[in-house]
């Protein structure tokens, strides 16, 4: 699939990302960080839009950077029991 443009919307600002993902691919990324985005304005005291987004950004490097050490001991785990069966 070729490089192309697909207008998003985050925090009411409209912008075209360049990407050569699928275009639902895309919708459902946008749609991740637009939940979290909400998520933290309905559960924080934070009124400026920029603090927000960082709020928004540094929750997603959390679920981001504790899903791949879940997967890193899951791995790890499972490659101990395939080594003790050969």
């Amino acid at each position: 699939m070729g490089e192309r443009l697909i207008e998003v919307s985050i925090l009411n600002q409209k912008f075209l990302v360049r990407t050569d993902e699928d275009e639902d691919y895309v919708k459902e990324v946008v749609g991740y960080v637009n939940r979290k985005i909400e998520e933290i304005r309905n559960n924080a005291s934070m009124v400026g839009t920029l603090q927000v987004a960082l709020a928004a950004a540094l929750d997603i490097a959390d679920d981001y950077l504790k899903l791949k050490k879940e997967i890193g001991e899951r791995s790890y785990r499972l490659l101990k029991k395939i080594e003790e069966r050969v």
